[in-house]
This record gives structure tokens, C-alpha cells and sequence, in this order.
């Protein structure tokens, strides 16, 4: 178990560390709530293993999905709720505020919504020309015919021999991006994992920063990725940045070719302020009898992702939990119940049933706000996945490995990445307060006596964001403050009020998936 002593010593070293030891190929075991054995299923499914050895930092807790299968249902989904569950949500059909989401975005559909996402393009791709391959055998060409936007967007392919594809642009003049977030549309194909990262050369390859996402699905869609920082090499100056570099690695399957398409490449001034969000996922009995006790002393709000099967069975959190953290400002959000397969692994129609009951389910005991947050069952989206969860939710989380930029482009895109690695932890909790962006730190287990974290050790990370000036939000301040600009939050960082963004008490959906009720 991880205790504050760990914690307290990672913070004081990590300084700007890389957040590369953050990825694991573990992530794909993850959010707490299915069978022993998905641990084992992740490793296969998992990412390569130069990644594995990256760290550990979200190996301990990807691989531990409690004990899901306690209530003896069946893992296809046939949830012990009443029909009434499904009826809720048949308006679900939600518009997201987001571009680039549906299938037939590659028509152009993002156009319209381009308009209506914060900042502006510093690339929109319409001439490809402005770019160059780093290595020969790389190549970049105009994409005519699944675009995101507009008339074009770039197609970036390396042969299966070299292990990345990259490409640049040069500003001669220089580029300003200080207090600037950056956010870029992609889309990849041929795999089910890719590793994205954005290279800020200012102003040169010895002072830059690099900005990385995981992304565990979905392939052959377009999504918005707001980039988060990794690492930092020297002393770079964001306001006279002199390269951009696309760099693309596969992740998982070491084999074919990498081939992806980026368009929009955007920057949006960002809040004056970082944020963090804590996710609890699993719906432990200890995150309200630990948890939430200590986030009460501290005056601020987590979130709560939510298997409904498991609630009220032993040392899981019961409806009156739930009631009561809600009250206090928590979000309870839904986390369908997959057992030790993947959502993909259903068929579309059980995944669209799995979605609406678990959806359903809140809706009908009261968590409104929070049925509009969804945390993705061990992390892997497929195509059908990751058009059902954008038509019946608003939000959704799953493993990133960085922090996200703000403002958000993408709310169906959040990252999070393992609370309860200490150095990982601590890094992304700088770097959001350097860069004023949004960690989203996931915790399963609570004062276990085996793994997970003690009391001590969220004392330490509450006093550690406190001391870094960073607002804590829920999944609904994020949400509701209008394209994630967080004028607000609920607690720390000089917040006198958790209703200033708007619902600071509504159980808005975290990506934890905890609300176990």
C-alpha cells in the first residue's frame, strides 16, 4: 500500500520530470471494478513491452479490477435492475459539444462545429506542403477523402521498419504559445492502441516540450486530443517556438505500418489557474468511509464511478453512501459492468444495453448530473464503443497518462492516470500548476492492506495540491463551465464557493467509474 511517506518523497523530487514512466501496459487491466484475472488479460491485450517498462506507474492499480463477479451475474450484461433502467435514457442522442465525433465526420460534419470550439488554428492542413518528413522512408500527404474539416487533412505513414512517424513544421519567425493549450484531431487506423505526442521546439531540440496522449481507442474515428505535458528538456520559451513536430508510435501490436491522419492543430488561451480532479472507481465501501471523510475535512468534492450490480454488497458502497456523497458535491457516474472482457468485446447491441442501464440506473435514483459522465470499462474503446458512449453521454474518461490541456476540445477524450503512483502523481500534479492544466488522478483501492493508498497519503496529496494552487473540480465543473475554462471549482485553490462554475453539489461524472450503488 501506498502510505504519505512515498508520497511526500516523490513530491519533493520530481521537479520536471518525464511523465513517459506513467505508461504501462497494464492500463488496459484498470478501473476497478471486474475479476482478478483481467490482470492477466491486459498483459495480452496490453501495450509493448518497451512501454511496460516505463514504469509502474499505472501498472499497480490497472490490474486491479475488484472483484466484480461477487453478485454472481452474468458478465453479457443482464443486469439485476428493473426495465424501468432502460426507459430513461431512449432520449439519449446527446449532441456532444465536441467536433470530429461521429462517423460521418470524415465528410466534413466537423465544420460546422469548428466555429464553436475555443481558440484557433494554427495549422489547419489545407496544405500539407508546410510539412516535412523527419526520415525519408516517412511520408506526408494530403487526406481527401476521410477528413475531419474542411477540404483536407494530413496522412502520416512510416514504414513497418521504422519504430515512429514524424514530421515538422518550421515558424521562422517564431511562434507564441505562451499560456496557450493545444488540442489536434486524429484519427489512426490498423490498431487498436496508438502513442501520439507534439513537439514544441523553442528554440531548439535542446529546449522543448513534449506534449503526449495515450490513446486506447477508438481506431478509424476521429477525436480531439487536448495535449498534455510530458517532458521538458532545458529551458524552453513557449513564446518564441521555432519547430512543431507530429510525432506517431504504435502502441500494443509491434506490427505494419503506422499510418494516421491529424488535422486542426489549435491553441486556446488557458485559465488562469490548473485544476485537478479526483476519481474514485470501483465503489469500495472505504472511499466513503476514507475517501470522503478526508475530502470533507479538506472542503472539496471527488467523483464516484459506479458499477450499479455491486452496490450494497460487501465492502462496497451502499444507495445511502452514494446520497450522501452526492449531497456533499460528489458526482456519481456510471461504469458499466464488462466482467473480464472489453466493451468492444460485446456486440453492439449489448454494449448499447449495457450503456442505458448503467445510465438508466442513476437517472432513476436520483444522480442525474452524474449519468452524464462515463468512465470506460478497462480503458479500450472500439469503433462502436466510441459511438455509443458519445451518443449517450456528455463526458467520458479513460487512461491518458498525461494531463489534458485546457480549454477542453474534446469532453469525450478526458485522460486520467494512476493517483496512487507516487512519482507519477506528483509530476502531473506540477505540471498541470506549471502549465495551468487539468490532472485527473485514479484511485481503486482505499486503506487495503495489500495495495492502494492510506489515509495519510490523501492528506498529503490534498495538502500538496492546496500548496501548488490548484482548483479541485469535479467531472460537472468541468462540464458545465463552458468548454472546460474553469472560472471555478469545487475546494481548493482559492474557490470560496463549489457552486461557482454552476453544479458544484451535483454528482457530475468522474472517470473512475465509482458509483457502485
Amino acid at each position: 500500500m501506498t502510505d504519505r511517506r512515498s508520497f511526500l518523497a516523490a513530491a519533493g523530487t520530481t521537479g520536471a520530470l518525464s511523465l513517459a514512466g506513467c505508461l504501462s501496459d497494464d492500463i488496459l487491466g484498470g478501473n476497478g471494478n471486474d475479476t482478478e484475472d483481467e490482470g492477466e488479460e491486459a498483459t495480452e491485450n496490453g501495450t509493448d513491452e518497451d512501454q511496460r517498462n516505463e514504469t509502474s506507474g499505472t501498472g499497480d492499480q490497472e490490474g486491479t479490477e475488484t472483484e466484480e463477479n461477487e453478485t454472481g451475474d452474468d458478465e453479457r450484461g443482464e443486469n439485476n435492475q428493473s426495465g424501468d433502467d432502460d426507459q430513461t435514457s431512449d432520449d439519449e442522442g446527446n449532441e456532444s459539444n465536441q467536433t470530429g465525433n461521429d462517423e460521418d465526420e470524415g465528410e466534413g460534419g466537423a465544420d460546422d462545429e469548428l466555429a464553436d470550439l475555443p481558440g484557433e488554428s494554427v495549422d489547419d492542413f489545407e496544405d500539407v506542403d508546410a510539412w516535412s518528413p523527419i526520415v525519408g522512408d516517412d511520408a506526408i500527404e494530403a487526406e481527401t477523402e476521410e477528413v475531419y474539416a474542411g477540404s483536407s487533412s494530413a496522412r502520416i505513414t512510416a514504414p513497418e521498419s521504422e519504430e515512429e512517424a514524424t514530421v515538422f513544421r518550421t515558424f521562422t519567425d517564431g511562434l507564441d504559445l505562451s499560456g496557450q493549450g493545444l488540442s489536434l484531431a486524429i484519427r489512426y487506423t490498423g490498431r487498436e492502441q496508438f502513442d501520439l505526442t507534439v513537439q514544441l521546439l523553442a528554440s531548439d531540440t535542446r529546449n522543448r516540450i513534449d506534449l503526449r496522449r495515450v490513446l486506447t481507442g477508438a481506431a478509424d474515428r476521429w477525436q480531439r486530443v487536448d495535449l498534455g505535458v510530458d517532458v521538458i528538456e532545458g529551458d524552453p520559451d513557449l513564446a518564441d517556438v521555432r519547430e512543431i513536430r507530429i510525432v506517431g508510435r504504435r502502441r500494443g501490436d509491434e506490427g505494419g505500418e503506422i499510418e494516421f491522419a491529424v488535422d486542426d492543430l489549435r491553441r486556446a488561451d488557458s485559465p488562469d489557474q490548473g485544476a485537478v480532479m479526483l476519481l474514485f472507481d470501483g465503489g469500495l465501501e472505504s472511499h466513503f468511509t476514507t475517501a470522503f471523510e478526508v475530502l470533507e475535512e479538506f472542503d472539496v468534492q471527488g467523483v464516484e464511478a459506479v458499477t450499479p450490480e455491486a452496490l450494497g454488497n460487501e465492502g462496497r458502497l451502499t444507495i445511502e453512501n452514494l446520497e450522501e456523497m452526492s449531497g456533499a458535491g460528489w458526482d456519481v457516474i456510471s461504469r458499466p459492468r464488462t466482467g473480464s472482457q472489453f466493451l468492444g468485446e460485446y456486440t453492439p447491441e449489448q454494449q448499447e444495453g449495457l450503456i442505458r442501464r448503467s445510465k438508466g440506473f442513476l437517472e432513476n435514483r436520483g444522480f442525474e448530473d452524474g449519468a452524464r459522465h462515463f468512465l470506460t470499462p478497462r480503458n479500450l474503446l472500439s469503433p462502436e464503443s466510441h459511438d455509443l458512449i458519445r451518443e449517450y453521454h456528455e463526458q467520458a474518461f479513460r487512461f491518458g497518462g498525461e494531463p489534458n490541456s485546457l480549454p477542453i476540445t474534446d469532453h469525450h477524450n478526458l485522460g486520467f492516470l494512476s493517483g496512487d503512483e507516487e512519482n507519477a502523481a506528483a509530476t502531473n500534479l506540477d505540471q498541470a500548476a506549471a502549465y495551468n492544466q487539468l490532472a485527473i488522478l485514479h484511485f481503486v483501492y482505499v486503506d487495503d492492506a495489500d495495495e492502494g493508498v492510506d489515509r495519510g497519503y490523501i492528506e498529503d496529496v490534498l495538502e500538496y495540491i492546496d500548496d501548488q494552487d490548484l482548483q479541485v473540480v469535479t467531472a460537472s465543473d468541468l462540464l458545465d463551465s463552458g468548454q472546460g475554462q474553469l472560472t471555478g471549482g469545487s475546494g481548493n485553490g482559492g474557490n470560496e464557493s463549489a457552486n461557482e462554475t454552476g453544479d458544484g453539489t451535483n454528482e457530475s461524472d468522474n472517470e473512475t467509474g465509482g458509483n457502485e450503488s
